[in-house]
């Protein structure tokens, strides 16, 4: 039990997009914490919680008596908010879910027996209440402010000025840093579709389309910068990096922060990646290269320029 015989809340993630969301969500909370956390969401954590310690899915189980409520991510390479859920539900301990994207809800609490709900879903638009709505009509969904956003765009604006050089910058034609945050487009239409090629294309193809279309403005970047997915590998991309050696500037990021690219970057692209949505929060120009016949661009911000849709 928490220290005083605190009743405590289990928070429990483990992809990076709703670990993000989450430990935004944490450090404003004043309830005593108890963190299960596992893959990428252990870093993410880390990052805003410095002497963040962990406690094993086991180690909550034993502590059933101090937890008076689980608040869960969404994952899709582990089922370990869906388990964590599925015995909160059982203990009658009140749930929570934050959802960190627009598309996708009912896989995200599918399980071999069924579906698994909280009592209640936390989304941050209204469009995301409209799916949510229709997905789960019988749970409660919240509209809430996305704590996650807030902080990244603040910690934006403080990594801003380390680059107020580059931005403005007297050369005419001023010269672009171009991020693009790449995605395991192949996994995801594997696991929701049973195809690699379920959603239409693949983040190679993509990748490919984009530089053909940005091929006439190589000369306007001045470094196009790939930042890697979480799960992704560290080499899966340099093939791109070698075929275009010489004609455009291409690196893989060294940053770890996104905010610290977001803040470098004029330009942000991808397929259907919430570093979209962080761009145009953060006011970038923002492209969707998804190919033409491919899945459409599920994010409803219309700031966000479809290229070949």
């Amino acid at each position: 039990m928490a220290s005083g015989g605190k009743i405590q809340v289990a928070v429990v993630a483990h992809d990076a997009g709703g670990a993000e969301v989450l430990s935004s969500w944490a450090k404003r909370q004043s309830d005593p914490l108890l963190f299960v956390l596992e893959g990428p969401a252990v870093k993410v954590f880390q990052r805003k919680f410095p002497q963040l310690k962990l406690t094993s899915f086991d180690d909550l189980k034993a502590q059933r008596k101090s937890i008076g409520k689980l608040v869960t991510g969404t994952s899709w390479s582990s089922d370990l908010e869906r388990r964590a859920l599925e015995w909160a539900l059982a203990q009658k301990i009140p749930t929570q879910t934050f959802l960190d994207h627009w598309v996708n809800y009912r896989p995200r609490f599918e399980t071999s027996k069924g579906l698994v709900l909280p009592d209640s879903i936390c989304v941050y638009d209204e469009e995301g209440m409209k799916r949510a709505c229709n997905e789960f009509p019988s749970t409660k969904v919240e509209l809430v402010d996305n704590p996650y956003w807030e902080d990244f765009r603040s910690q934006v604006k403080i990594f801003e000025h380390a680059f107020e050089e580059e931005h403005t910058e007297t050369s005419k034609p001023a010269r672009i840093n171009l991020l693009f945050a790449t995605q395991p487009i192949m996994d995801a239409a594997k696991r929701i579709t049973g195809d690699e090629r379920g959603y239409g294309y693949t983040e190679f193809e993509a990748l490919e389309k984009f530089l053909e279309w940005l091929s006439p403005k190589f000369p306007d970047v001045r470094e196009f910068r790939l930042r890697l997915h979480p799960s992704e590998q560290s080499g899966k991309y340099d093939r791109f990096i070698q075929n275009y050696q010489g004609k455009i500037n291409m690196k893989i990021s060294p940053n770890e922060d996104l905010a610290v690219d977001m803040a470098w970057a004029q330009w942000v692209v991808g397929a259907d990646t919430m570093a979209l949505v962080l761009g145009a929060i953060c006011e970038r120009r923002v492209y969707s290269c998804i190919p033409q016949g491919g899945r459409r661009l599920e994010i409803p911000l219309h700031s966000i320029t479809r290229l070949f849709e």
